[in-house]
């Protein structure tokens, strides 16, 4: 919050201008809908819209690994506990989306392939 506080008017409208650009905006179309007529209406309402500066885009350095990396805590709880975790690609990275979505149908939910497996089929979580 102080440094919402601190920022000054001039502060704010420079980011909104950068980052509230045509350029960095994302449009999405969905439904049953006709490509070519679709182009046509993006271009009639968002054609006349200047494109703002280039933003840079923020490179985000993957930490070496070199060795596996344990830690065992404790506290009082009724059945132990067992977290794996390993280093994947960067967030927004260029497989960011596509280990997200296998993340969610291995492991996101009862309805998911290692719930099922683990707790339905060989009851052993």
């Amino acid at each position: 919050m102080a440094d919402l506080s601190a920022a000054s008017l001039v502060d704010v409208k420079d980011f909104f201008t950068l980052y509230y650009a045509l350029n960095n905006a994302s449009l999405c179309v969905a439904g049953d809908f006709n490509p070519s007529q679709a182009k046509e209406w993006v271009t009639k309402y968002f054609g006349s819209i200047a494109r703002g500066n280039d933003v840079a885009r923020i490179e985000i350095e993957q930490p070496a690994k070199n060795a596996a990396k344990r830690d065992i805590m404790e506290d009082r709880v009724q059945l132990p506990h067992l977290y794996v975790a390993w280093h994947s690609t960067p967030l927004s990275g260029k497989d960011d989306a596509t280990l997200d979505v296998l993340a969610d149908v291995l492991a996101g939910g009862k309805n998911s392939r290692f719930y099922k497996t683990l707790v339905y089929d060989k009851q052993i979580a």
